[in-house]
């Protein structure tokens, strides 16, 4: 699924995660998420070259508690 704007657009999963985030047709970041616990956790961002650009981590709540952004 696509939600395109004059600006750019965003690809979801069959679940309605948020995968991709693009500017026309070039893609700009993509998402990866944990679907293992009581509810979806986003795990990791990419920038368009395939690099992590920040990673995420959950509390045994399933709260989020640490994010990274590299440098």
């Amino acid at each position: 699924m696509t939600c395109p704007n004059r600006h750019g657009g965003f690809a979801h999963d069959c679940d309605g995660h948020r995968i991709t985030a693009a500017k026309g047709s070039t893609v700009l970041r993509t998402s990866s998420w944990d679907v293992n616990g009581a509810l979806p956790a986003i795990g990791g961002e990419y920038d368009a070259r395939g690099t992590r650009s920040a990673g995420y981590r959950c509390s045994g709540q399933g709260l989020l508690v640490a994010g990274w952004h590299p440098g």
